[in-house]
């Protein structure tokens, strides 16, 4: 049977030992998934990647410390990022054979033992990490003053076509898409964070698929499944229902539109007045 998102194996319970939404184990998973994948399904990633690294470039052309929250695997290839005196990773699914060494950890537990960055970029994970202000407290603390930030992770408005497909009409379901956060909220979070200047933006990137397998294995690829401490199998019949469903919405040359909705978040370490 094919499966879209990591399953509990039959005969479990969802987790209910921990308060958080997401489930730390599940995100190393899902970071697996996206090390194994081909290079050329990891296209959203890239871009998002990409977009950071364009926008660093302009705001801090040449830093001299960076710390770069998530492994590109690749789509940072030739950035001048890549060249500052003093490059960094943090990766939550990282283990040895990576790219890139990493320091192996969640997004609210860098621990870079004092050293602190002038510019930090974050990609592709906090979508699907509980404690998101916490995160952005700490990358904030280990910038420098005046120092950069910028993220980079799906937002509200993402995936409308997955969630026809699980839900229907049907709201009273069991929950197993991710809670999305939108770009004004983003916004929120950066200044509650203590960013100054801080900005959040979004951007539509709508893709087309004639399969459902391929579908599956783009969204595999890209970082998107099920993390929800929770988790339920998923029984034969409903994914035969998902993709019949898929079928359902393709369009007169035979593909299913979907969207994704990057959002891209900036701010800046205030610098201490000198009154």
């Amino acid at each position: 049977m094919f499966r879209l998102f990591p399953l509990m194996p039959r005969g479990t319970s969802p987790a209910m030992s921990s308060d958080e939404i997401f489930s730390r184990a599940a995100r190393r998973v899902r970071r697996h998934h996206v090390a194994r994948a081909a290079a050329a399904d990891r296209w959203l990633l890239d871009r998002m990647w990409q977009e950071l690294a364009a926008r660093a470039a302009d705001a801090l052309p040449a830093p001299h410390s960076v710390l770069l929250v998530g492994e590109d695997f690749g789509a940072l290839a030739g950035a001048p990022i890549l060249s500052a005196p003093q490059l960094m990773r943090a990766e939550p699914g990282w283990r040895p054979g990576w790219p890139n060494p990493a320091l192996a950890c969640d997004e609210d537990r860098i621990d870079t033992q004092g050293v602190r960055f002038d510019l930090i970029l974050a990609c592709g994970t906090l979508d699907s990490l509980h404690d998101v202000p916490g995160a952005l407290i700490l990358m904030r603390r280990l910038l420098n003053p005046g120092g950069r930030f910028f993220g980079a992770m799906l937002g509200a408005g993402s995936l409308s076509t997955l969630r026809h497909i699980a839900y229907g009409a049907d709201s009273a379901q069991v929950a197993r898409l991710h809670p999305q956060i939108d770009v004004r909220a983003a916004g929120d979070l950066l200044a509650r964070a203590g960013f100054a200047e801080p900005v959040a933006d979004m951007e539509i990137v709508p893709a087309r698929f004639g399969t459902w397998q391929r579908y599956v294995r783009d969204l595999r690829a890209n970082g998107i499944g099920n993390c929800l401490t929770q988790r339920y199998t998923l029984p034969r019949a409903t994914l035969t229902q998902w993709m019949n469903r898929f079928d359902g919405l393709r369009d007169e040359d035979g593909r299913v539109t979907e969207e994704f909705c990057p959002v891209y978040l900036s701010g800046a370490s205030p610098i201490p007045s000198q009154a």
